[in-house]
């Protein structure tokens, strides 16, 4: 034992950082100090190894107790997967938001690396390893028992909007969770006795980040709800600016949602070529239309009966268009002079790309009221009034 204790004391010499805490100040750990938290940690792991909920829950009060600095001798995650396996689930919880509410805090880990993290991190991989992440069931069920078994409402709200965020924070073991800033042995952070007046180093703890996981706006009203609820019922929480901080985000995500699944409606009007085909009775017409603003212009060459072979050019305006409808009334023409109107259905619009530019396949009606000069056997070429009705469809790039 002593020669285990001796060996995780010198990691824990050789991971400290020499450097000053936030007020200037040193932070005095003698040898003993360290031999006894140690000790505490090996207590707790004892404890819990043999089932002893309560000597555990003794002993890391305790071993937080002597930690010369938070979280020092026993981290924040460490104490939550604790409550866990005792089923103290109204003090996990309250963990539980804390961790979740101090990203990027600054704290100083003792970077300790024993058999009681080993321990807790082995019966919690599904929470802090993102490769067990998959494992779903075994998330739900943590909070499902412990949903049932936590006395105060607040800290069971507090619970149902820790199992939302789950997914998208990530809960990590303290060694990839944390980063040291600042000074390290090379550095010139001042003069200190190495066994006398240690100082911790500084680290910086990184709780996930947000990960857009199966969200809707169905899904996001509902949780958007929950936490406006969670600041008006519980107004002197402590994680009032937590959960403000998560309303702010799901209002914000929603609107994205609501952006990406309307992004079209900011592009109406803007413009746009493609290129069309439309039929008639006994007339086939290829056309190119290009859009300026509200604008159209369309080039179209065929064969139109009456008319006989033609080239046609309309000018139209854009006067009616949602995400999927467009009504353009349109003139032009030489011979036949051409009045109409053309509707626009659009059942297939493809999202923009990195460049700004989208497509749509759309299907189309076409009237076109013309007038012109028609071959007759009898009386050769005259001016007469038709009707055309033209189907077409239509790629578009916008």
């Amino acid at each position: 034992m002593r020669i285990y204790s001796v060996f995780t004391l010198f990691l824990a010499f050789c991971s400290f950082c020499f450097a000053k805490t936030e007020n200037g100040d040193s932070v005095f750990v003698s040898p003993a100090k360290l031999d006894s938290i140690v000790a505490g940690r090996n207590l707790v792991y004892q404890s819990l190894k043999k089932g002893d909920s309560n000597g555990a829950l003794d002993a890391a009060a305790s071993l937080r107790a002597m930690s010369p600095v938070p979280e020092f001798a026993l981290d924040d995650l460490e104490l939550m997967e604790i409550y866990l396996m005792t089923d103290q689930f109204d003090s996990a919880i309250v963990m539980w938001g804390r961790i979740y509410s101090s990203v990027l805090e600054e704290v100083r880990y003792s970077y300790v690396s024993d058999s009681l993290l080993a321990h807790l991190n082995g019966n919690y991989n599904f929470l802090i390893d993102k490769t067990f992440k998959a494992d779903s069931n075994k998330v739900k069920s943590l909070f499902d028992r412990a949903i049932k078994n936590i006395v105060s409402r607040e800290n069971r709200d507090l619970a149902l909007i820790i199992k939302d965020v789950e997914l998208e924070y990530s809960l990590n073991s303290k060694f990839s969770a944390t980063h040291s800033y600042g000074c390290n042995r090379d550095d010139d952070c001042g003069k200190v006795d190495a066994y006398t007046n240690l100082k911790s180093g500084m680290y910086v703890r990184v709780v996930g980040g947000y990960l857009e996981c199966n969200l809707d706006t169905t899904r996001l009203d509902s949780v958007i709800l929950q936490l406006k609820k969670f600041k008006s019922d519980y107004p002197e929480s402590e994680f009032i600016p937590w959960i403000q901080k998560l309303l702010e985000w799901r209002i914000s995500q929603r609107k994205s949602i609501v952006h990406r699944s309307n992004y079209y409606s900011e592009r109406l009007y803007t413009g746009g070529i493609g290129i069309e085909v439309w039929g008639s009775v006994r007339s086939i017409l290829v056309g190119v239309p290009i859009q300026f603003g509200r604008v159209v212009f369309d080039f179209l060459l065929g064969g139109i009966y009456h008319y006989g072979g033609t080239f046609i050019a309309t000018a139209g305006v854009d006067v009616f268009e949602t995400d999927r409808f467009k009504i353009v009334p349109f003139v032009g023409g030489i011979d036949p002079l051409i009045a109409g109107v053309q509707l626009e259905y659009r059942p297939w619009i493809f999202p923009c790309d990195a460049h700004g530019l989208g497509e749509y396949v759309s299907f189309k009606f076409r009237y076109m009221a013309m007038y012109g000069k028609v071959e007759s056997k009898n009386e050769g070429k005259k001016k007469e009034f038709h009707n055309g009705f033209f189907i077409g469809a239509g790629f578009h790039l916008w």
